[in-house]
């Protein structure tokens, strides 16, 4: 089940997601930047990247339930779960790709934001997690 970050470009799940190149990486999972080739527009993809036993079939059930859940969720600011799907024994969800990526990333790259846009990005941040909230995430 496991596969290197760079090992899985090009490799197309469930017969429709080209995986393009990884955007970050936890400790169970890799999002990849991917291309829906059905519907040709790209997509995040969180793809499960541990070695099968018992531990990756709790994380497997604990990915199924964060998919769940983050599909009922309906903010501008919170990425929507567009699909949920295996391909073999591992599991993946796609998910909107953010149109300016990552915040860190930018922020690795770029520096502090200027105080306007901080406030601004707060107050996004913000809405977002009073929508988790009364969704009852």
């Amino acid at each position: 089940m496991a596969e290197g970050p760079q090992g899985a470009a090009g490799r197309r799940l469930g017969g429709r997601y080209r995986l393009l190149w990884p955007l970050g990486s936890g400790g169970a999972a890799t999002v990849w930047a991917a291309r829906d080739e059905l519907l040709g527009v790209d997509r995040a993809v969180k793809l499960l990247t541990v070695e099968p036993g018992e531990r990756a079939e709790a994380l497997r059930q604990r990915l199924r339930v964060e998919a769940r859940t983050m599909a009922g969720l309906r903010h501008p600011h919170i990425l929507r779960v567009l699909d949920l799907g295996e391909d073999g024994a591992q599991d993946f969800v796609v998910m909107d790709l953010a149109p300016r990526g990552a915040l860190s990333a930018r922020l690795a790259a770029e520096g502090p934001l200027p105080l306007p846009e901080l406030l601004k990005v707060g107050a996004q941040l913000c809405g977002a997690l009073a929508a988790a909230h009364a969704a009852g995430v």
